[in-house]
C-alpha cells in the first residue's frame, strides 16, 4: 500500500483491507479530507460487502466494489452510514487483473486519475 499523493495516507485496495484498516483509519482519512467533524470518529466497521466482480451480477469492469457499512461515535443525520468503495484492478491478483490494469493504465495515459481526483 502506497501514499496517497494528496493525504500521503496509505489506502486499502481491497475489501479486506477495507476491515483491517479499522475504525481509526477511517476517521483519520475522514478528518484529513474534511468529511467528518473533528469531535467526532468512526466507532465501528459494522460490515464490508464484496460486490461479484464477475458472472451475471457483476457489478462493472472498471475494479473491484465493496459497499461498507459504519458506525459513528456520535450519530449524526448528516454523516453517511452506507458508503461505496471503488477499487482499480491489482496487476498481480490475476490475469484479468493484469490485462484490465494494463488496459485502463496505458490507453490513452491513466484513465483512473481524473475519476480518483474527482472522489479525493
Amino acid at each position: 500500500n502506497l501514499p496517497g499523493h494528496l493525504s500521503g495516507m496509505k489506502f486499502p485496495h481491497n475489501a479486506e483491507q477495507l476491515k483491517s484498516f479499522g475504525a481509526e483509519w477511517y476517521t483519520e482519512a475522514f478528518h484529513n479530507f474534511g468529511t467528518l467533524p473533528k469531535g467526532n470518529s468512526v466507532k465501528r466497521i459494522v460490515s464490508v460487502e464484496q460486490l461479484p466482480h464477475s458472472g451475471f451480477d457483476a457489478a462493472g469492469g472498471a475494479g473491484h466494489k465493496a459497499f461498507v457499512t459504519l458506525e459513528y461515535a456520535r450519530p449524526d443525520p448528516e454523516l453517511h452510514t452506507e458508503l461505496f468503495a471503488k477499487f482499480p484492478w491489482d496487476y498481480f491478483e490475476s490475469d484479468t487483473g493484469k490485462t484490465y490494469r494494463m488496459q485502463i493504465s496505458s490507453s490513452g495515459g491513466d484513465l483512473d486519475a481524473p475519476e480518483l481526483l474527482t472522489y479525493v
